[in-house]
Order: C-alpha cells, then sequence, then structure tokens
C-alpha cells in the first residue's frame, strides 16, 4: 500500500491480505496536506481514495434507530432509520440484514443522517437488523406473497387450453398447424387478458384465471360441432433424419443449453426481464420505471411483460425460473410456427425442417432462441400471421396473429408488408393492405397506453444505438454468419446450374432470392435491424431451392448435410457468449448492490445500464433503452466518460460511477478502446478488477 500526500510518500508497506483484511494506520497531521491521495496496489489493480484533512474529532459510539419498515410490490420493502454519533475519523458500513444474512452495506459520511433502504423480503416473518461499529437495531416485518396458482395447476389449464383450442377451433388443421394456431391463440389471449384487466383495475390470478377459463368454456360452447374424437387418437409418425436433428436440436436448446449460457445475463434480454417481473409482481402495468433514466414513464409495449406476467400468475414461476418457463413454451411456439410458415411456402416435411434449421444458423435467430424469448414471440407471431396471408383463410384471421406481434414488437408493422410480398407468388396487395391495417386497428390499444404514458414516440441517437444502424458489408458474416455464407456458395451453384441450362427457376423462387439480396442490402446501407427478414427470405430461398434435388440426394448425402447444417449451428452457438455479460463484470455488479445505496444514482456506461438496473437494483442515469429515452441524460453519460466534469454529477446529483477501464461503448457497431485507465482522481475508487472499475462521489 503506498498514501502520498502532497507529492510525498508517507507509507510504503506490503500487507498480508490473508488476514483479517482490517488495516489501521496513523499519520502526523502536519505531514498531510488538505488534499490527500491514499492508494492501494493489490497485483495489477489499484485502488484511490480522496481525503481531506479534518479537525480532531472525539471518539464516539453511534445510535441506531429503525424508524419505520413499509411492504411494497414484489416481495420488497423500505426500512427508513437513522445513526447518530458516527465518529468523523473513520469510514464505517453500515449493514444491513434480512434474516440473518447481510443485504447490503452503505457508507455514511456525515455524524448524523437517516436513511431510506430498499430491502428484499421472503414469505412469512422476516427479521431485519442494522449494524455499524457495535451499535444495532432490530424489527421484524411480515410478508404474505399475493396468491399465484401452484406449478402443477398452471400446467394443467395450459394444456387444457392448447386441447380446447387444437380440438375445437382448429380441428381440421394438421398437426403441426393447429398447434401452430393454438400456441398463438394461447399467447394472444394471455396477453389480451392481461392488458383488459390491467385497464379495468381487476388483474389478479383469480381474475385472470377466471376470465381465461370461461373463454375456453365458450369457445367449447359455440364451437362443439367441430369436435370430433378422431383428433384424439394417437397415430404412428416416422421421422426423418433432418427432423430428428431438428427434434435433437430443440431439446438441446430448450434443455441443455441453459447448464452452459447464462441466457438471461445480456445487455437486452435483462430489461426485457426487469419489466416483466415488475409486471408479474404489481400484477399490471406500473406507471413509472423508477430505475431508467433515474425514473421515466413506463412507455413501452408490454406484450411480453404481460405474457411472462401469465406464466407467474398460473404457474408460481418468478424470475429465473420463469424466463425458463418462458422460453421453453415460446421455443416451442417458434419451431411450430416455422414449420407452419414453410408449409404454407409449399414445402414438403424435409424442406420444411430444412428451412428451420437454415433460419437457426442465423446469428439473430439463435439468439432468439437462446437469449432473447421477447424476440422469439414475436417472430412466431408473425410466421403465424404469414402464414394465414399466404393460405386460403380470411384477411382478419391475419390480422388478429399480427395485432399480438405487434404488442410485442413495433416494428413488425414494416416487416409484415415486406415478407408478405416475396414470399407470395402473386402479390395481392388488397388481402395484405387489410390484413395490415386490421392489425394496426387492434394493436391501437396498446399503442393508446404508450401514447398515454409517455406521448407521442421518439427515439434517442436512431443511427447510434437505435433503428437506424447500417452494418459493414463484413458484418454480413456475423449476422446472418454462417447462413449469409451457405447463402452466397447456393446463390452461385444455382446461377451456374441456371445458365448451363440445367436448372428451371419458378416465380416464387426468383422473388425469394430477390428478398434475400435485397434484405442483405438494406441491413447494410439501411437498417441493421433488417436481419430479420435476411434471416427468413435467406432460409426460405435455400430451402426451397434444395426441394428439387429431394430425389436426387440419398440419405448417406442428407447425412453428410445434416452434419454441415450442425457445424453452421455450432458457429451461431459459438457466437453467443459474446452477447453474455462475463464474470469479471458480474463481479462489479455484485459488489456495486453490496456496498451502495438503494438511492444512489449511478453514471454508467450506457451499455451496463440494463444490468444495473436488473442485477443491482440500483438507479442509472442512462441505459440503452432508447424508445422514450432522455437523447441529454445519454449524450451527458458519454460526456463525462470522456471529460470527467464534475458539474454533469452536480446536475443529477449522481454518486457512483460504473464503467469499464479500457473502453467505451460509443454505438452498436462502434467499441472506442481506451488505452489509460479511465480514472477520475477527483472520486473515490472503491472497486476495481481486470475489466471494470466504481468510483464514488464525495
Amino acid at each position: 500500500m503506498v498514501v502520498s500526500a502532497g507529492g510525498k510518500t508517507l507509507l510504503s508497506e506490503i500487507i498480508e491480505t490473508s488476514g483479517s483484511g482490517i488495516k489501521e494506520h496513523c499519520f502526523l497531521t502536519q505531514n498531510l496536506g488538505q488534499k490527500n491521495l491514499v492508494e492501494i496496489f493489490i497485483g495489477k489493480e489499484k485502488l484511490f481514495y480522496s481525503l481531506e484533512k479534518a479537525g480532531i474529532i472525539a471518539e464516539g459510539r453511534p445510535v441506531v434507530a429503525i424508524e419505520d419498515i413499509t411492504v411494497l410490490n414484489g416481495g420488497k420493502a423500505e426500512v427508513r432509520f437513522n445513526i447518530k454519533g458516527m465518529p468523523g475519523h473513520k469510514v464505517a458500513p453500515v449493514e444491513i440484514f434480512v434474516n440473518g444474512k447481510s443485504d447490503h452495506r452503505i457508507y455514511p459520511e456525515k455524524a448524523a443522517e437517516e436513511f431510506s433502504e430498499k430491502i428484499g423480503l421472503r414469505e412469512g416473518a422476516n427479521s431485519v437488523k442494522i449494524s455499524v461499529l457495535g451499535a444495532s437495531a432490530e424489527a421484524g416485518i411480515p410478508y404474505e406473497k399475493p396468491f399465484t396458482l401452484p406449478l402443477f395447476a398452471g400446467i394443467f389449464i395450459v394444456a387444457f387450453a392448447f386441447f380446447v383450442l387444437n380440438s375445437f377451433l382448429f380441428p381440421k388443421k394438421g398437426i403441426i398447424e393447429g398447434s401452430a394456431l393454438s400456441l398463438a391463440g394461447l399467447a394472444a389471449l394471455f396477453i389480451a387478458n392481461g392488458f383488459i384487466l390491467n385497464i379495468l383495475s381487476a388483474l389478479d390470478t383469480v381474475s385472470f384465471t377466471a376470465v381465461l377459463l370461461a373463454e375456453l368454456a365458450l369457445a367449447a360452447f359455440f364451437f362443439r360441432k367441430n369436435f370430433s374424437p378422431k383428433r384424439l387418437e394417437i397415430k404412428k409418425i416416422s421421422f426423418s433424419l433432418i427432423e430428428i436433428i431438428l427434434v435433437l436440436f430443440f431439446v438441446f436448446l430448450t434443455l441443455f443449453l441453459q447448464f452452459f449460457a447464462p441466457s438471461h445475463q445480456t445487455a437486452w434480454s435483462v430489461y426485457y426481464e426487469r419489466q416483466a417481473n415488475a409486471v408479474a409482481e404489481n400484477f399490471g402495468i406500473p406507471a413509472m420505471d423508477e430505475l431508467s433514466y433515474l425514473g421515466r414513464p413506463f412507455s413501452f409495449v408490454p406484450g411480453y411483460f404481460l405474457f411472462e406476467g401469465a406464466i407467474y400468475w398460473l404457474t408460481g414461476s418468478l424470475g429465473t425460473q420463469m424466463f425458463a418457463v418462458t422460453t421453453a413454451f415460446l421455443n416451442l411456439f417458434l419451431l411450430l410456427s416455422a414449420l407452419f410458415l414453410a408449409s404454407r411456402l409449399g414445402l414438403k416435411r424435409n424442406q420444411a425442417a430444412l428451412f428451420l434449421i437454415f433460419l437457426s444458423m442465423s446469428t439473430f435467430v439463435f439468439t432468439t432462441f437462446t437469449l432473447t424469448p421477447r424476440h422469439g414471440i414475436a417472430l412466431a407471431f408473425l410466421f403465424v400471421s404469414l402464414g394465414l396471408l399466404l393460405g386460403k383463410e380470411k384477411w382478419w384471421h391475419s390480422s388478429i396473429f399480427l395485432a399480438a406481434g405487434l404488442a410485442v414488437q413495433m416494428p413488425l408493422a414494416a416487416f409484415y408488408p415486406f415478407l408478405a410480398f416475396f414470399m407470395m407468388g402473386k402479390f395481392d396487395w388488397k388481402k395484405t393492405a387489410k390484413a395490415l391495417a386490421g392489425g394496426i386497428a387492434l394493436f391501437f390499444p396498446f399503442l393508446a397506453l404508450m401514447l398515454f404514458f409517455g406521448g407521442v414516440p421518439s427515439q434517442a441517437m436512431p443511427r447510434i444505438w437505435g433503428y437506424l444502424i447500417p452494418i459493414p458489408a463484413a458484418g454480413l458474416f456475423m449476422n446472418p454468419g454462417m447462413l449469409f455464407l451457405f447463402f452466397c456458395l447456393f446463390a452461385l451453384f444455382e446461377a451456374f446450374q441456371h445458365f448451363s441450362g440445367k436448372g428451371e427457376w419458378d416465380s416464387l423462387r426468383k422473388k425469394l432470392l430477390l428478398g434475400a439480396i435485397a434484405s442483405c442490402l438494406l441491413q447494410v446501407f439501411a437498417s441493421s435491424r433488417m436481419d430479420l427478414a435476411a434471416a427468413v427470405l435467406i432460409a426460405a430461398f435455400l430451402a426451397y431451392s434444395l426441394q428439387k434435388y429431394e430425389k436426387e440426394l440419398s440419405n448417406f448425402a442428407f447425412f453428410l448435410f445434416g452434419l454441415i447444417l450442425l457445424f453452421g449451428l455450432f458457429v451461431a452457438m459459438a457466437v453467443t457468449p459474446y452477447y453474455i455479460y462475463s464474470q469479471q463484470a458480474n463481479d462489479a455488479l455484485l459488489a456495486l448492490k453490496e456496498n451502495s445505496s438503494t438511492s444512489d444514482r449511478v453514471l454508467c456506461d450506457p451499455y451496463y445500464g440494463h444490468k444495473i438496473a436488473f442485477e443491482s437494483a440500483r438507479i442509472t442515469l442512462a441505459d440503452l433503452m432508447v424508445e422514450y429515452a432522455d437523447s441529454e441524460k445519454l449524450s451527458d453519460s458519454y460526456r463525462f466518460l470522456d471529460s470527467g466534469d464534475n458539474s454533469i454529477l452536480e446536475k443529477y446529483g449522481i454518486s457512483l460511477i460504473f464503467a469499464e477501464n479500457h473502453a467505451i461503448y460509443r454505438s452498436a457497431t462502434e467499441t472506442e478502446m481506451i488505452a489509460e485507465p479511465i480514472e477520475f482522481k477527483a472520486m473515490d475508487k472503491v472497486f476495481t478488477n481486470s475489466l471494470i472499475s466504481i468510483h464514488r462521489k464525495r
């Protein structure tokens, strides 16, 4: 450890860190200046503290008093307490214990202070203890968890709902189509029922379950003539090699990949999961998000959050468990909806399976399966809606599921006509326009809620973090990734076949090729968000084109082809960890949570904003929520990291800085690497590791 003051080294000592961890040193006051820098070196890491010289303060014993504990929503409580008599010559933590375990620590800066801290509770009786320098106060607080159905009851209701929808509403559909439509109908009911009951202020487990069962009973009654006992017959189904690969892939994604990749720990999924947990625990859509942009209106389209809330109300699964149940449900929904769309394109069973495998080779779609189920449910609704549009159903059938998709992700309104144009052999613009208009009309109540909370939609930095970010041409090899490489090689082969007179191209095949090329060009020159359209059209083109080679390929050739596809999936899987926060980042987030007040405001590199709010539950100045975002707060975050301008901290009442040591994430396509560590010497550097440092403002 090195202590310096006024350019003089007062102490240089090697410290044995395996001991108690508490070291005390005294210095003669005449050797200290008014401002002093204490630096602690541990290996390659360095902490420092900026100290000011004060007068002589007598030793005192603090007094702790708990004033009140208020139970909040979602198993949280707020404890109010005050501390008097803190000695001014020591920096000592006030530790908050809940049920005998440390919840977090705060560091008083005054001799007497009042605090209001949020804590987590368990169901039943809870004990809360506040302790500092031998003084303590204790109190008890009961907490009764809101009623949710037990897991087995929820599973039974979901299975019953699937049976009713499949057997009464879609009995004439095949297994794949009927199952896809049934899951789509169930997911749409989850969203619509939650939304309506929320508007009526009548949302709880009993009302939600009662409305769902009543709807199922009415559906069974009005469509009772459609039911046939033959629907219940178990038929023998044979699977091809490609279909077996597909099933194994789905099982791997759903059950085993989660052991290797903590998929709820990405910069974007943590935002969705935090909001979903808030909706679930509050039994409704909250008016405010207290942690984002120092507090902002809840102005995000709530379809996915209501769906996950339904999972909690019906099964009692919350947090990671709720995420796992949701991911399994939506992966199955996405799988079946993709096969449904493939069948409507005229693809046979093998080629339909290939369509889904090709689709999964896209980096975006693979991460949708594994990291962001919100994207998965939106994509599944889009596939079902497009499948109905390509069939003989009425246009309003497509509108229903398009509206459900829009309630999850509004950009589907742009993808829908684009994909419909290229996936229809003969584009029916009237049916498409009616379906799109109907979907938007049904979606309008969700949009009205957003307008009520947040006003007219806006977007901060659309060309940096928003929807208008192009990617370099080389970026196509990262997204769609291996799928793009397959597309290039196969397109060249097919072009050679065509110009040598060995290949015939029908109109749909030509349109799929043109659509794939157009979406890739738009991704490079207009918006990286076209990655979805590119993945869908490339996968459709490849699967549709391979259909003519089915008779020419032996089983051995299909086996080799399957291995090649699995290699493509492996490459997509290898990219996945880059979207997940490292262990060093998680260590820093844990340190922030354990050593700061729940009322502290954090200025961070916006890339970490969602994670800080999710893992550390601390208020952030700015994150990567760019819809309805405050562009000034977002810009000021970057400006402080560049300049260290303390007036920005004063402007927003910032207590802590959380940033990487050698990098600033400037945009979705640019990371600026910094040679010298990002440090603020006028502050206290209270945590550091090889990746992250946390500074505290005095």
